[in-house]
């Protein structure tokens, strides 16, 4: 069983790998509800990280973390985009072959950054997360290749949601509540983790897409349910199942659930163009779309939300866009 100084080294270590390897991102102060605009929320731009996402954390800190043996067999993984562009950066800068395996509802903008960073794409048949990542298991298991989770995985939760996490507690040690995209739940969890070996108490508002509710369901049924059915949605990255040790992280810690459409989602991803000027992905709009939509209640504390990526293809941004009749 892991213990609370176990988490405390295992975050003050990645934190200490990550610090000359990737950006510190900022936190910018804007202001989301026009009925009080005194009530700021803090933005944590991990859109602007080197590959375009948090997931360069935890990507490189878990290669950091592998065997001299393991990483000659190379690595592979299962990835709605982000995490399979992020293993892809940090393994062609420590030489480790890469094999990222996708679903087939991959934005094509992903796919062509994973390629232009020399991995080995693998489309694979299946269109949802749940049911492509157990067909990448079995065929990396027949290449000998070392997986790498995007979420399920210790290294992975600490590199991703801890040491974030912790640039906003050093920033912010007075924050009462974070607000984040869940998926597979690593950076949730990570980010609680951090919260409880600081000794914060932090609020933790989960924002997840209404027709794929990993971790909705996790909680009503009292176990993580990690596998769903796919759906057809442009917000890849918080669809699908829940990761077993993200959900036990998660599941003492009783968070907060936000359900949310694509047409709320995608109306966030508007605002932040317009209102900030900044481009971010479906999923990563997911905590604006909540607190923009009135779904958070906010109390005199401070809030801060995770804007998660950046990458969103052309083709999908002009569809974002013609939605709205822009």
């Amino acid at each position: 069983m892991t213990t609370s100084s176990d988490w405390t080294q295992r975050i003050a270590c990645a934190a200490s790998f990550l610090r000359p390897r990737v950006r510190r991102t900022p936190l910018e102060r804007v202001s989301i509800r026009k009925d009080d605009p005194a009530l700021p929320v803090l933005l944590k731009l991990e859109s602007l990280q080197i590959t375009g996402s948090f997931k360069l954390r935890g990507a490189w800190w878990k290669l950091s973390r592998l065997s001299e043996q393991d990483k000659l067999r190379g690595v592979g993984t299962c990835s709605a985009g982000n995490h399979g562009l992020a293993l892809a950066y940090a393994g062609c800068r420590e030489r480790i072959p890469t094999f990222v395996y996708l679903p087939r509802n991959v934005d094509p903008a992903k796919e062509a950054k994973i390629r232009a960073c020399k991995a080995q794409v693998i489309p694979t048949p299946h269109e949802g997360f749940d049911a492509a990542e157990q067909w990448a298991l079995e065929d990396a298991a027949r290449r000998g290749l070392c997986y790498v989770s995007a979420f399920d995985d210790c290294d992975v939760i600490v590199g991703n949601g801890g040491t974030v996490m912790l640039e906003i507690l050093e920033d912010v040690p007075e924050l009462t509540t974070l607000v984040v995209p869940v998926g597979g739940g690593g950076l949730a969890a990570g980010a609680v983790l951090a919260a409880e070996v600081l000794g914060k108490r932090v609020r933790l508002v989960a924002c997840q897409l209404k027709s794929s509710p990993g971790l909705a369901r996790s909680l009503a049924a009292g176990r993580a349910v990690t596998r769903l059915p796919a759906v057809k949605t442009k917000a890849a990255g918080i669809e699908g199942g829940i990761g077993t040790l993200p959900f036990s992280i998660l599941q003492r810690h009783s968070p907060e659930v936000v359900l949310l459409s694509e047409s709320e989602l995608e109306g966030a991803v508007r605002w932040c163009l317009e209102e900030l000027g900044y481009l971010i992905e479906v999923s990563a709009a997911a905590p604006l779309a909540a607190l923009l939509g009135g779904k958070v209640t906010l109390d005199r504390g401070p809030v801060a939300a995770v804007l998660t990526g950046r990458n969103l293809g052309l083709p999908w941004l002009k569809e974002i866009l013609q939605a709205d009749g822009s």
